[in-house]
């Protein structure tokens, strides 16, 4: 080919190239068509789809593919293991108890959103509630927005209290009414309740409250209540807070309830009847703390008819706890901010649909979804308020170091022994090992 030649083909070219330009707008459009995001989910069944509707509405408003990954669950290790590795997803739904793990892990980790957050207008913190906003928020970054959360409170079913001529709990009850009414709702195979000196505590056949005897995060608002805390603020200690004399009084609480007011099955009578919900059964008239996951099979129950109340106060304070999901962003993402785009979607449009099933915090999809106006969800809503910072997200070993070993000691003051289980005992035993666990 001749040099005229030559630089003529050339020139063809390059007016080619310019006049593509013009018609795309630029290589942006045509970049981010190309760009396919992997997102992980622990949802499954009907959670599950909802996640694909809304990222089918993401992928056709914005042109950005999303690819969905099943995570085993919300604190699937793998999911770390492939942060370290640099092949974890784009965008990753996790639990609040992984969160921090995940968020600040030194090889791959969560990005902090902060950035994002300040340069977008159209989004910010004064769209959320800021106690469930606050979750995401840690060491000064935001690493995740809310898809869900559930807030605690409690269950009481309104004939028995009728039949007993208890009025409904109401707002600034304490824990010092809940055993008061239990012992009135408590009553034995003769008709007795559990303050009758006739109360027979071998043959009840009701119990005035029906609490899971495991669940740390539910017995929490107690500790909360009372002026305590599990660990320092820095989670780096346990001593000095796990085993002060406002735990041992949370914890004597759960034990005096079983052992001295019977209000509250042993474990010995749970095991008699293994996976019976005995408020569903009729076989207790209150339950709590829960969140609202029991409100669509209550309702359908013909043989309960239920309010939700308030959380009792008690020393220090009426609090509620947090159950809570969310998304974050892969810190090694090739595609932060169209993985930011994403979380944005998905804690704003998307909140339509996930608040089908549970509380959002956006404040307006809440709004929209009418819960604070519902005789039995308003409740939940009502106790966002109320929500106390969770010891469980102050450092990433709290399942091991902390949750275990108090599951462990909840159940055993309930159970046969702990009638005159020594509490300060347990818990100085606990908070020593806890600190050499925290230290590792």
């Amino acid at each position: 080919m001749s040099v005229r030649k030559l630089m003529l083909f050339t020139m063809a070219v390059v007016w080619i190239v310019v006049a593509a330009v013009v018609v795309t707008g630029g290589n942006e459009v045509s970049a981010q068509d190309s760009v396919t995001l992997r997102f992980s989910t622990f949802d499954t069944g009907d959670g599950l789809e909802r996640n694909e509707n809304v990222i089918a509405a993401f992928t056709e408003e914005t042109g950005i593919n999303v690819e969905v990954e099943l995570a085993e669950n919300a604190a699937d290790p793998a999911i770390l293991v492939q942060m370290a590795a640099g092949t974890a997803p784009d965008v990753i739904q996790t639990g609040e108890l992984v969160l921090r793990r995940r968020a600040l892990a030194e090889e791959g980790g969560f990005l902090d959103l902060t950035p994002y957050i300040e340069a977008d207008e159209d989004f910010g913190p004064e769209m959320f509630f800021d106690t469930v906003w606050n979750v995401g928020a840690l060491d000064g970054g935001v690493y995740a927005f809310n898809k869900d959360f559930a807030t605690v409170a409690y269950y009481v079913n309104t004939d028995k209290f009728e039949e007993a001529g208890i009025p409904i709990p109401e707002e600034g009850w304490t824990y010092d009414d809940l055993i008061d009414i239990g012992m009135e709702l408590t009553i034995d195979a003769s008709g007795n309740n559990a303050k009758s000196p006739d109360f027979d505590a071998e043959n009840i056949v009701q119990y005035g409250w029906f609490v899971p005897h495991d669940w740390v995060r539910g017995w929490e608002p107690v500790v909360y209540s009372m002026g305590g805390q599990l660990l320092s603020d820095d989670g780096m200690t346990a001593s000095g807070f796990i085993n002060s004399p406002e735990v041992v009084k949370a914890v004597e609480f759960y034990r005096d309830a079983a052992h001295v007011y019977h209000i509250i099955p042993t474990v010995a009578a749970l095991d008699a009847q293994p996976g019976v919900d005995l408020f569903g059964s009729g076989q207790a008239a209150i339950r709590g703390p829960r969140g609202p996951w029991h409100l669509t099979s209550y309702s359908e129950n013909p043989d309960i008819n239920f309010a939700t109340v308030p959380m009792p106060a008690g020393e220090a304070g009426r609090y509620s706890v947090i159950c809570w999901s969310g998304f974050g962003v892969n810190r090694n993402t090739e595609y932060p901010q169209e993985s930011y785009e994403l979380v944005k979607y998905l804690a704003t449009v998307g909140q339509n649909t996930f608040v089908e099933h549970a509380l959002s915090a956006n404040i307006a999809a809440n709004e929209s979804a009418g819960y604070a106006d519902d005789p039995l969800w308003g409740q939940f809503v009502t106790e966002i308020d109320n929500l106390h910072p969770l010891d469980d997200m102050k450092t990433v070993d709290f399942a091991e170091c902390v949750e275990a070993p108090l599951k462990n000691l909840l159940v055993s003051a309930v159970g046969e022994a702990g009638a005159d289980m020594d509490i300060q005992a347990e818990l100085d035993d606990i908070a020593a090992t806890a600190d050499d666990c925290l230290a590792q």
